[in-house]
């Protein structure tokens, strides 16, 4: 241990906090994590980020708990069906930080875009109350069939994506999941006829005009 302004340093490498007397060298918060019998070495990652307590870090340990803790009350909806989280997030809170930001405001919370996917950064997102709501679980009948998206997108071949758009547009559910999905050439040769016939319209409207007035 070295002295710094005639006080002993925490024995936690990078922790600047200084030991209290009789401490076995530890600051406060290591040598509470020490009596409880852990590894006072496994939070220094907690104090080299510098969010411990912010929303953000808050949402990341929930996560980890709903998925990783059976004893959490939350686990049968999530770990216990195999809700999981990624490599990079489970092992960094940093890594959680820069893939996902800070919440845009208070009322934002983690959120997972398709709900029987895992904790990673293609699946979630910050949403409001509102967002989420708007978002619960769909499921979709067709044939007799009833699945979520995600089932029905490993059947259909078409994109989860294109099938909760389709959903929230007020398709029926028979069309939702047996419509084809157009190639973009086949989408820009519509958004030009479409084109077309609004100019069309404009222009046989601005001669309708005219002779009006020519009357």
């Amino acid at each position: 241990m070295g002295r710094e302004a005639g006080k002993l340093k925490c024995r936690v490498l990078l922790c600047l906090k200084a030991q209290r007397r009789g401490r076995v060298g530890f600051c406060g918060g290591h040598y509470e994590h020490y009596r409880k019998g852990h590894n006072p070495f496994e939070i220094t990652l907690r104090e080299r980020h510098g969010k411990s307590g912010t929303p953000e870090h808050n949402s990341w340990i929930g996560m980890r708990r709903r998925c990783c803790d059976p004893g959490n009350p939350k686990w049968p909806r999530y770990g216990g069906r195999g809700i999981k989280v990624c490599e990079r997030w489970l092992k960094s809170f940093p890594d959680f930080l820069i893939d996902m930001g800070e919440k845009p405001s208070p009322i934002h919370s983690l959120d997972r875009i398709d709900n029987d996917g895992n904790y990673e950064p293609s699946n979630c997102r910050w949403a409001t109350p509102k967002e989420q709501a708007r978002d619960v679980r769909v499921l979709i009948t067709c044939n007799g069939q009833t699945k979520s998206v995600t089932e029905w997108a490993a059947l259909t071949g078409i994109s989860r994506w294109v099938l909760q758009h389709r959903y929230h547009a007020g398709w029926s559910h028979a069309d939702i999941v047996t419509k084809k999905v157009l190639s973009s050439r086949e989408v820009a040769e519509i958004a030009l006829r479409a084109r077309w016939a609004r100019q069309r319209s404009n222009t046989e409207k601005l001669n309708d005009n005219q002779e009006t007035r020519n009357a």
